[in-house]
C-alpha cells in the first residue's frame, strides 16, 4: 500500500488536504496518529523533558500504518515525523529514517493567524505562530519535502498539486 504524509503547522490546511485527497483517490484510508490524546501525551512528555518517551510514543503512534500493508490503495497520514522533528532535539531523529514521502502544508504567519481567528481561536500567539511557520518551512527544505504554500492557492489548486506529487511518486 502506498502512503503519503501530510504535515505542517496548525491551520496550514492539512485537514482539508487530507480530506480532499481521500475523496479523490480510490481505496484510501486516513490515519491520524496524534489523535485520541496521543498528541497531548506527546506534548506533555516534551514539556516535562521526557524526550526519549515522547519520541517512542510518537513512533508507536505512526506505526499503526503497518497493519494496512497488504491492501491496495493509499494510506494518508495526517501528521507524522515532521511534527516530531518540529519540537524534539535532533539527537532523537535517527530512529525515524528512512522518512516517508511527505507533503508539508505551509501558510504565511499572517494567513495562519487569520485562519486561527476565523476558527474562533481567541488567543493568537504571533511569536509562536511565526516560529512554527518557519520551522515547518525549514523542515521541508532540509528534508526535500514537497512544500505546498496554501497562503494564496485555492483549495482545488492545493489538491491538484498534491495529487500530481502523489502520482509522480508511485
Amino acid at each position: 500500500m502506498n502512503k503519503i504524509v501530510i504535515d505542517g503547522h496548525d491551520f496550514s490546511g492539512k485537514k482539508e488536504l487530507v480530506h480532499d485527497i481521500k475523496m479523490n483517490t480510490n481505496n484510501s484510508i486516513v490515519i491520524n496518529p496524534f489523535k485520541n490524546n496521543i498528541g497531548e501525551l506527546f506534548l506533555w512528555l516534551y514539556n516535562n523533558k521526557q524526550y526519549d518517551l515522547a519520541n517512542e510514543v510518537s513512533l508507536n503512534a505512526v506505526c499503526k500504518e503497518d497493519i494496512y500493508e497488504d491492501e491496495n490503495g493509499l494510506i494518508i497520514l495526517n501528521r507524522h515525523w515532521a511534527t516530531v522533528f518540529s519540537i524534539l532535539p535532533k539527537e532523537y531523529w535517527s530512529i525515524w529514517f528512512p522518512l516517508p514521502n511527505t507533503i508539508i502544508c505551509w501558510a504565511s504567519t499572517q494567513k495562519t493567524l487569520e485562519r486561527m481567528e476565523m476558527h474562533g481561536n481567541k488567543e493568537l500567539f504571533v511569536g509562536y505562530t511565526e516560529y512554527y511557520c518557519g520551522v515547518y518551512k525549514k523542515i521541508a527544505q532540509e528534508f526535500n519535502c514537497k512544500l505546498i504554500d496554501t497562503t494564496v492557492l485555492s483549495r482545488d489548486e492545493v489538491l491538484q498539486e498534491a495529487l500530481q506529487y502523489i502520482k509522480e511518486d508511485q
